[in-house]
């Protein structure tokens, strides 16, 4: 099977797998699939981590 994941799956996969369930858990670690991950996701990270930390007024 071919699974699309979102952001937030996709970092809670690798950082914070308590967030996912069970099931989730058991088909995204499943070897037999094939897990795909769009590139905005990846830009989107990018731009998150690299924008100016916010200033207080």
């Amino acid at each position: 099977m071919r699974l699309l994941l979102d952001t937030h799956a996709a970092l809670w996969l690798i950082n914070d797998p308590k967030h996912l369930s069970s099931k989730t858990e058991a088909l995204l670690l499943d070897k037999t699939h094939l897990l795909h991950l769009s590139i905005a996701s990846i830009f989107l990270e990018k731009a998150i981590h690299e924008r100016p930390a916010a200033t207080a007024l």
